[in-house]
């Protein structure tokens, strides 16, 4: 096995079990701040939005600065950096007490925990130039099988030995990550960016990264898919914190009567707190298989007809999924949206990696493929508090609506842009 492809598997599994451990517990905030003692519904959901957009909001402002920094000194030392975090952040989480203690550690586990960006990175730059797309989305169906596992062993886990137990739980996968990483994940240094020209020490390093940065914000075809990137997502993060609570509207309808009986009975649940975790798992879960599937065959069809063009069509169909959401007057019919909603979702993280590596070199690539990623993380951040807010106002309905109105207008900011022509090389046209 050549020595990229051995670190692609090694960067792969790592990113396989950290993905099982996060999305364990990331779902079901709601019922654990049930657990300390909230009560009322509009705080529990003001607070879960504001816990669970806490780390991507952190991690989405640190990441271009890691991204640049790690194409100095290193992607590999970069994945365990932010894996290591990852145990010593969420395994404190377990004894936290308060809503206030799990929101302070969020940010902490974002300032120093984004590990998609150097993952992606250190398999990127030793990976064949043809074969971006489909490396970028092979590599992200770890994190998608991750979301499949995880939320269903989270829900079996909570219910067995308690949400806190499940924090230990993800500390320990994360420290498996890292070892893996550590042992068998190959790096070459002619890889990294060359350090003439720069002042030594801390205060070189820093400015460098930020002058990469710049030079990033500076190319117009990353603006625009870092703009379109950021909606699609953001769309995702103002809803998918409140998904339990959807998924418990949808019950009280009782559009689907016959589903809750049928669920308590097949899996000998003891209450509707159990149900609604199951369910809240299902939707989850069903997405995230959904998008394990997809995203390979994204990678692959932007590497044969554009990358561009695979984004325009991700984000339309991203668009409608929402709308689905929005629509679905029962839980059966909100499952169905939910596998829509990933397989639309899949055509964006490979198409902007695969837009990314095109307009990078091999030396810069960790602060651009950073910026992609914190776009995204940064979405969901500002997606969940902002959803948060807004949901006693128009409802969770009234977000999908809004999110898929979002999600429209950068598409057709695509469609637009690639019309006249101000696409990049790499990219075909509609």
């Amino acid at each position: 096995m050549t020595n990229w492809k051995q670190t692609f598997w090694a960067v792969w599994v790592a990113n396989l079990v950290t993905a099982i451990g996060m999305m364990s517990f990331l779902p079901f905030f709601p019922q654990h701040l049930r657990d300390l003692g909230l009560t009322d519904p509009d705080s529990i959901a003001r607070w879960s939005a504001a816990i669970f957009g806490a780390a991507p909001l952190t991690a989405g402002l640190m990441m271009p600065i890691w991204g640049a920094i790690g194409d100095r000194i290193g992607r590999k030392a970069m994945v365990l950096r932010a894996m290591l975090a990852i145990c010593a952040f969420v395994g404190l989480m377990g004894f936290a007490e308060t809503p206030l203690a799990l929101f302070f550690l969020r940010i902490g586990q974002g300032l120093f925990t984004g590990f998609v960006a150097p993952s992606v990175t250190l398999v990127s730059v030793a990976a064949p130039a043809n074969q971006q797309g489909r490396i970028a989305g092979s590599l992200q169906t770890a994190l998608a099988a991750g979301s499949v596992v995880g939320p269903f062993l989270g829900g079996l886990l909570s219910i067995s030995i308690g949400v806190r137990g499940v924090f230990v739980f993800v500390a320990i996968a994360a420290l498996v990550s890292a070892l893996c990483v550590a042992i068998f994940a190959h790096e070459d240094p002619a890889h990294r960016r060359p350090k003439q020209d720069e002042d030594g020490g801390l205060r070189g390093l820093l400015r460098g990264s930020f002058g990469d940065i710049a030079v990033v914000w500076r190319n117009p075809t990353l603006r625009l898919t870092i703009a379109a990137v950021f909606f699609m997502q953001f769309g995702l993060g103002a809803t998918n914190p409140l998904t339990e609570l959807y998924v418990e509207e949808m019950f009280a309808l009782g559009g689907d009567s016959w589903v809750a009986p049928w669920l308590t009975s097949f899996f000998r649940l003891e209450s509707e707190a159990e149900m609604r975790t199951l369910a809240t798992s299902v939707m989850f879960g069903g997405m995230a298989l959904v998008l394990l599937v997809a995203m390979p065959i994204w990678g692959a069809r932007g590497d044969r007809v554009g990358h561009m063009r695979t984004l325009i069509w991700s984000s339309s169909l991203c668009a409608l999924a929402m709308l689905f959401h929005a629509l679905a007057p029962s839980i059966v019919l909100l499952f169905f949206a939910r596998l829509f909603l990933g397989g639309s979702m899949a055509g964006g993280a490979p198409s902007a990696f695969g837009i990314a590596a095109s307009e990078a070199s091999v030396e810069t690539r960790g602060g651009t493929i950073a910026a992609v990623v914190s776009a995204r993380t940064f979405a969901v951040s500002t997606g969940a508090i902002i959803g948060g807010q807004l949901v006693p106002l128009v409802g969770i309905s009234g977000l999908y609506f809004g999110g898929a109105g979002l999600v429209l207008l950068s598409s057709a900011g695509l469609w637009h842009l690639n019309r006249r022509g101000k696409r990049a090389p790499s990219t075909a046209s509609l």
